[in-house]
């Protein structure tokens, strides 16, 4: 993307980013995205050590992890009264969704609306999120 050329991002560390810095690199992100998209797209960021977190805290251990995805949310307030049409579990862990769906996803009816930004990966996506994100360090 020609807004980011010569941008790179913080070195991921294991200390946290100070809140104005999170901000200044989610706003130049989302300038830099609605630029190349031509309209505008909300921009979530995590760090490693969120990311890693996140893994340590799956509410589904015992399931496969193709049958669970964690939905990334900008707040956990924007996730609203969901329906459950059929045997999915959700759990609700901070800015995170876990869904469980044990009788897969492509077959699942539910849905979940975001007032705000969201984004889904199953867990062997995120495991390798993190494993990318430890060889940057």
């Amino acid at each position: 993307m020609p807004a980011l050329r010569g941008w790179h991002p913080p070195r991921l560390t294991t200390q946290l980013w100070q809140l104005a810095d999170e901000v200044r690199v989610k706003q130049k992100l989302e300038r830099a995205v609605a630029e190349q998209m031509g309209k505008p797209f909300g921009v979530l960021l995590r760090t490693a050590e969120e990311l890693q977190t996140v893994l340590e805290n799956n509410p589904f251990p015992k399931v496969a992890p193709h049958q669970v995805l964690v939905l990334f949310l900008d707040a956990p307030d924007s996730v609203r009264d969901i329906p459950i049409p059929g045997r999915e579990k959700l759990v609700l862990l901070g800015r995170e969704l876990f869904i469980h769906y044990p009788d897969g996803m492509g077959r699942s009816k539910l849905k979940v609306s975001f007032q705000k930004t969201g984004t889904g990966r199953n867990l062997n996506t995120a495991k390798q999120l993190v494993a990318m994100l430890q060889g940057l360090a």
